[in-house]
């Protein structure tokens, strides 16, 4: 899930509200200011916090927007977090008003925002962009088949610089805003393309939610480097997050599955001992075995 922010002058509003709609319809998240009169120290705090959580700065730029003092501001701060890699600039191009950045990734809608120019816009968006859906099926995701089953999907749930966050489940179905119970699978050691969710699967069936996390690669290998502690902490952060916002009632029962490092597991488990209740499972071979049920205090 990437956040977008837009950024677009008060006067080009009929065309990027809708461009927006298509977005949000499109289950992309947006974040644009449609309430400020005038530039002020929060505005202006308020507009480099939104950048900074963004991962896709999207720029309507036409004549008015070069006259923007709003958007003139929004392009500096992004064009500061563009040069560090941590934002991806993209144009759209409402009139023949030159780029301020010729380089840009740019979209031509000069000619008006038809139907047909905003979808082809949107449906050219990068997948991985899409904010995960909890009222849509599985199916109707962007997902990819589990091998061996056809009972059972994967579809990303979020993402950051090391890790991805998949969901597993049937592909008629919505996720649930708090399973009863939720299956953790933590795959941050061995080869990549080892199969980690079958045995999961022999040992709880196909009938329990999956939340299945993938660490960074390194020669073909799942590996968190050793020299490097802000990665290990970016990822034990992530899975926490991850397993508090689909797991986010106590009244799930979590259900710890891991290929990772004992020191990771031990992390990631922790804060959830006081108000989940947790079972840990141990690899035998072709299955899991429940080895730890602790009930939540």
């Amino acid at each position: 899930m990437t956040q977008m922010f837009i950024s677009y002058s008060r006067k080009d509003s009929t065309c990027v509200n809708q461009v927006v709609d298509e977005l949000n319809k499109s289950d992309f998240e947006t974040w644009f200011d449609k309430a400020s009169l005038e530039i002020t120290q929060d505005w202006l705090d308020r507009i480099e916090s939104a950048i900074k959580a963004s991962g896709v700065f999207v720029l309507f730029w036409s004549k008015n927007a070069s006259e923007s003092d709003y958007v003139k501001h929004e392009l500096s701060f992004a064009r500061l977090q563009s040069i560090s890699g941590k934002l991806k600039v993209l144009a759209i191009m409402l009139d023949d008003m030159p780029l301020p950045m010729p380089h840009l990734q740019a979209y031509d809608m000069k000619h008006g925002c038809t139907n047909s120019s905003v979808a082809a816009f949107v449906s050219g968006l990068p997948s991985e962009w899409r904010a995960f859906s909890y009222k849509k099926s599985l199916r109707d995701q962007p997902y990819t088949d589990i091998p061996d089953t056809a009972d059972l999907v994967s579809v990303l749930y979020d993402a950051n610089d090391y890790c991805q966050a998949y969901i597993v489940g049937p592909p008629d179905k919505a996720l649930p805003k708090s399973p009863e119970n939720l299956a953790i699978c933590l795959q941050f050691s061995r080869n990549v393309g080892d199969d980690m969710l079958s045995p999961v699967i022999n040992t709880v069936g196909k009938s329990m939610w999956m939340l299945h996390i993938l660490g960074p690669e390194k020669g073909g290998r799942y590996m968190l480097d050793n020299d490097d502690p802000a990665m290990w902490e970016s990822a034990r952060q992530f899975v926490i997050k991850s397993i508090q916002s689909v797991g986010a009632s106590a009244n799930t029962t979590l259900h710890f599955f891991a290929q990772t490092p004992a020191t990771l597991m031990g992390g990631i488990t922790i804060p959830f001992y006081r108000f989940w209740h947790v079972k840990i499972y141990n690899f035998g071979g072709s299955d899991y075995a429940e080895v730890l049920d602790i009930p939540r205090s």
